[in-house]
This record gives C-alpha cells, sequence and structure tokens, in this order.
C-alpha cells in the first residue's frame, strides 16, 4: 500500500511530536531531581526541625561534632551534660516535690476549709504556717460575706502607714523575711501592694528560693505551683542542651493534653510531664500511651476518678466509715442516691478518648 505525500507528512509530524514530548518531560523530570545541598544547610535544616531553633553558636558546634554524630547524642539525653540549665532550675523546688508536698505546701481551698473546721491542724513550720494564716483570713472573710454581706477590717496599720517600709526593705534578706512573716495577713499584703509587681519583686530581692516561694503563696499557692512549671518549660526550650527531648516532650503534653486550669490538675501537671511524659518522650508509644492512662493528671482530666462500678458497694449504697476506736465501719445508705443525692455510673470520657 502507499501512501499519499499527505499522510506521509501527518505521520512524520505524529513521530517528530511524540519525540519532542519525551525529550521535553525527561527534561522536565531531570529538573525536578533534588540538588544535593550543603552541610551548612543540612545543619541549619535539622537544628530547626529537632530543636526550638539555632542558638548563637548552634550550627558551628553541630558542624564541628557531625551532623550524624549530634543526632545520635540527642537520641540518649541521658548521656548530656546540662549543668547551666540545671542551675536555673533550681531555684524552683516545686519541681522536685511530689504530688502529696505540693497540696501540703501550697494549699488548696479545700484544705484551707478542713483547717477552718479544725479537721486538719495548722503546720507547725513558721513559712507554712503564714502560707495557711493568710488563706485562712481570706476564707473567714469570704464566708463572713456570703453570711452577712459585710467584712469586717482589724484596722491594723500596715508598714507603708507607719513608716517601717524602707526600714524593712533595708535589712538583711533573712532578717527582712522573719520580720515579715510577723505581720497579720492583712500587713503583708498591704506591704506588698496587694499583688503589684514593682512592690513584690523589690520585696523579694536576695531572698531564697524557698522564702521567695512563701511571699508569694501568701498571695495565691495555686499559682506558685503553675508559675513555677510554666517558667522551666521556658527555661528548658531556651537553655537546654537535649532539645530533641525537650520538643518531644513538648509534642507529647500537647498530644496527651491535659488542661492546667482545672481543678487539682493544677498540682498534678508537675508530676505529669516529669514522671509521665518527659521519661518516656523518646521511647516507646505503648509504653507513653499505658502511663498517661494511668497518670492521675489524665485520670482526673477525664473525670474517670467520678466511674463507679454498677456492682461495686458504692454502687449499692455501701460506704466504709472509721468510727471511734478505729473501728471500720460499713454503713448502707440510699443507693439511688448515692449518698449524696447524685447518680453515679462509669463515666464515658476515658473510654473515649
Amino acid at each position: 500500500m502507499t501512501l499519499r505525500p499527505r499522510n506521509v507528512f501527518l505521520a512524520s509530524l505524529a513521530v517528530w511530536a511524540i519525540f519532542l514530548s519525551a525529550q521535553f518531560a525527561a527534561g522536565k523530570k531531570q529538573k525536578q531531581l533534588p540538588t544535593p545541598i550543603d552541610q551548612h544547610a543540612q545543619v541549619l535544616h535539622a537544628l530547626n526541625r529537632l530543636t526550638f531553633g539555632p542558638r548563637p553558636g548552634d550550627v558551628e558546634h553541630v558542624s564541628a561534632m557531625g551532623l550524624q554524630n549530634w543526632i545520635e547524642q540527642q537520641l540518649h539525653p541521658e548521656k548530656i551534660e546540662d549543668r547551666s540549665l540545671e542551675a536555673r532550675l533550681i531555684q524552683f523546688r516545686t519541681l522536685r516535690m511530689d504530688n502529696h508536698e505540693l497540696f501540703e505546701n501550697f494549699p488548696t481551698q479545700e484544705l484551707i476549709k478542713e483547717v477552718a473546721e479544725g479537721k486538719l491542724a495548722m503546720p507547725s513550720d513558721a513559712s507554712q504556717r503564714a502560707i495557711y494564716r493568710a488563706q485562712l483570713e481570706r476564707y473567714e472573710k469570704k464566708k463572713q460575706k456570703k453570711d452577712s454581706g459585710v467584712v469586717e477590717t482589724t484596722g491594723r496599720q500596715s508598714p507603708d502607714n507607719d513608716g517601717d517600709r524602707e526600714a524593712l526593705l533595708d535589712l538583711p534578706p533573712d532578717q527582712r523575711m522573719g520580720e515579715f512573716l510577723k505581720l497579720s495577713p492583712e500587713q503583708q499584703r498591704s506591704f506588698l501592694g496587694n499583688g503589684k509587681s514593682e512592690r513584690v519583686e523589690g520585696f523579694l530581692q536576695g531572698l531564697d528560693p524557698r522564702q521567695r516561694e512563701t511571699v508569694m503563696a501568701i498571695e495565691n499557692p495555686q499559682q506558685v505551683v503553675t508559675s513555677e512549671l510554666i517558667q522551666a518549660r521556658l527555661l528548658r526550650a531556651i537553655y537546654s542542651q537535649r532539645q530533641l527531648e525537650e520538643v518531644m516532650t513538648d509534642f507529647w503534653l500537647n498530644h496527651f493534653n491535659v488542661f492546667i486550669g482545672k481543678g487539682a490538675d493544677r498540682y498534678l501537671l508537675t508530676s505529669y510531664e516529669r514522671d509521665v511524659i518527659r521519661p518516656h518522650a523518646l521511647g516507646k508509644f505503648e509504653d507513653l500511651l499505658v502511663a498517661t492512662a494511668r497518670s492521675p493528671a489524665m485520670l482526673f482530666y477525664l473525670d474517670n476518678w467520678m466511674s463507679v462500678g454498677t456492682d461495686s458497694d458504692f454502687a449499692n449504697g455501701v460506704r466504709e466509715h472509721v468510727g471511734r476506736r478505729g473501728r471500720h465501719l460499713r454503713v448502707r445508705v440510699n443507693p439511688a442516691k448515692g449518698g449524696k443525692g447524685k447518680r453515679h455510673g462509669l463515666n464515658e470520657n476515658y473510654g473515649r478518648e
């Protein structure tokens, strides 16, 4: 079969079109191939992804050490010395306290109420006693206002009024703190300007960590716990040499989130980060998952502490009490009301998570 000239032309044109398309595709593919990046760019990329950002000197340090060696070191934070950070964190005593110590040293309103009702004794330590005394006075004023709508004041002069403020500030730190603890809670708050930062900072100059915490706790005990936890996180992000551990700790804290503003979690979050998240931040996910699921902070946050089994003594209205001479008594109440006018059952928040 003989092709006409017109058909020959069209066939040739089609062949050329296919050839040019193939060449264009090959050229485009070749252009898309990644080009190798230099060592400086690699180090900078790693620091941007595996840390909170490169600090002055970090790029040079990692380049001299070798990127792979640095990454391997970051995967084993226990082998990295972090003395500079540790020196900065030593001022935050709450980071080393267990849950019981936090509740005891920085009392909640529930604990103060029990002290006011005579169910718990006042602490013997002078600093702790000052914190409790200030919170008791506040509790009594709120109670008085609720009952009568009127709050009585002591009328005692503060150092601001009698001209002793400057003299007190001029005392050596230990003596200054000793004189401060002798004041009434109302005088203490007035002396500190009712929480005004410039007055508080002026008084805190030279005090040791415990003295500083005591002064702050007189105004707000819970804030001491949460404030030190937040400050420590910021310092870790800035100064820690164990940057990968800090990044992953922050990541998992966000993933297994517990709200710091919910009741007891203001206290439980310190141990949650220290004992649950941080030890597992670079470990197996299963271990981390189990640890968070069993932690008091997560159990409280998801209201699992309110769960009551359908066939348990509590659901059936049986309560245990310690009677006279330490005898354990089992008392039955109305199971429909659960003893407090509420129905009880399994809480679903924990299961859904």
